[in-house]
């Protein structure tokens, strides 16, 4: 809705624009209003009997973040590269496939740029109109079926088929490849970390991930900004963003092979064996000690190279 409604407002000059985000800005704000108050009348009884059990709290702290992140296996770290070079293949389309759209696909001089720019704006909507839909059919499967390993591959896939139809094809083809591949690994990824790391650390775990990624989305930007202003044109934004995401493939493979190491495969359909399977890997009581498994997992990757 974003990419279809903001060249339209942008017609009545760029206030309109910013007037819609603060008004959607508001209106997050009195939803999270809205869940405070129906959080503030749940049941306090399990949060009363932990407090009252005299046990001592776990205190965040810096050194406590490293302590639980040490505590994490090599296919946890192959992960956030891979997560990392997904969203760096989709997050700035936009902002590369709009000048690139204008350069080579609404590049008529004698329609106004306004005009253009709109129609870009309607075709850009795509890929999330197709992730609004695909989003809970794709969890349904990957819940369902599993084959999460599987899924990865095939979003990887899309988006490299996706961008090398940007390059070549109508790009109203390519952007629905795209955006056919966002909808599988933006399902499909955030769930896979609760398989990786065990319960107590997960929160630590998203955190660290979405720090790494706000990180990379920090300096990604500018690099494509160089990239346009240095050449002339987008085509070469197009050509990074198709390199990051043959990079997420190649790091899926990587997960693959590490997941072989598992007792139970992330394409398993039994979460709840998937879940027992992390706990006791990080048991300090399994049968194979943990600094055993990290070495096993090192000697996958020297096999691989």
């Amino acid at each position: 809705m974003n990419c279809f409604l903001t060249p339209k407002l942008a017609h009545n000059g760029m206030g309109s624009a910013y007037g819609m985000a603060v008004g959607i800005c508001i209106l997050s704000f009195f939803a999270a209003l809205i869940m405070i108050g129906l959080d503030s009348s749940a049941p306090r009884s399990a949060v009363a009997e932990v407090n009252s059990s005299g046990e001592p709290q776990p205190q965040a702290s810096f050194k406590a973040i490293l302590k639980d992140l040490k505590q994490c296996r090599l296919i946890f770290w192959v992960h956030i590269g891979a997560m990392t070079f997904f969203y760096l293949a989709y997050l700035p389309l936009n902002m590369v496939a709009s000048g690139y759209l204008l350069e080579t696909w609404a590049n008529d001089s004698s329609i106004s740029v306004d005009t253009r720019m709109e129609s870009i704006g309607n075709i850009l909507s795509i890929p999330l109109l197709m992730s609004s839909a695909c989003f809970p059919l794709f969890g349904y499967f990957a819940d369902n079926f599993g084959q999460r390993i599987n899924f990865m591959y095939l979003s990887a896939v899309a988006l490299i088929g996706g961008y090398f139809g940007l390059l070549f094809l109508p790009p109203i083809m390519a952007l629905i490849m795209i955006g056919f591949g966002y909808s599988i690994f933006g399902t499909v990824l955030w769930p896979v970390l609760v398989f990786l790391v065990p319960e107590r650390i997960v929160g630590t775990a998203l955190g660290f991930v979405n720090a790494v990624q706000n990180f990379a989305m920090t300096l990604f930007p500018i690099f494509l900004a160089f990239l346009a202003s240095s050449s002339g044109n987008n085509t070469p934004g197009v050509i990074t963003l198709l390199t990051c995401a043959t990079l997420s493939i190649a790091s899926v493979m990587i997960m693959n092979r590490l997941d072989k190491l598992n007792p139970v495969s992330l394409n398993s359909k039994d979460q709840k064996a998937l879940v027992e399977a992390v706990e006791e890997l990080y048991t300090p009581k399994s049968s194979v000690p943990l600094a055993d498994r990290a070495i096993s997992e090192d000697d996958e990757i020297n096999n691989m190279l």
